[in-house]
């Protein structure tokens, strides 16, 4: 998982909220690695504590990401919003095809 600083990641992630996501802090524990996700919704801390270490972590001097979920107006509206980044799915061929004779 890709850590982001925590300035950041908070920033997009009130903005994913406001536009009706529901966020999962996700952090990686500096002492042992395993990923770590917070069972809060919405709540960005700056600390936690492993579950499997017990460690403490510094996520705002570490860095963090989130997970987010929508219901499904704000999946809709994502699938929208996806479908006018990606194109259309014929160019995608044609993508695969021009880069695979480089």
């Amino acid at each position: 998982m890709k850590l982001y600083q925590f300035s950041e990641v908070s920033v997009n992630a009130e903005q994913q909220i406001a536009d009706g996501a529901t966020i999962y802090q996700q952090w990686q524990c500096a002492h042992c690695g395993i990923k770590q996700t917070m069972p809060d919704p919405n709540v960005f801390y700056t600390k936690g504590k492993c579950e499997e270490c017990g460690e403490e972590t510094n996520i705002e001097y570490d860095g963090c990401n989130f997970m987010a979920t929508m219901d499904n107006k704000s999946r809709e509206e994502f699938c929208i919003w996806l479908k006018d980044f990606l194109g259309n799915p014929d160019d995608w061929k044609n993508y695969k095809k021009n880069s695979e004779k480089k």
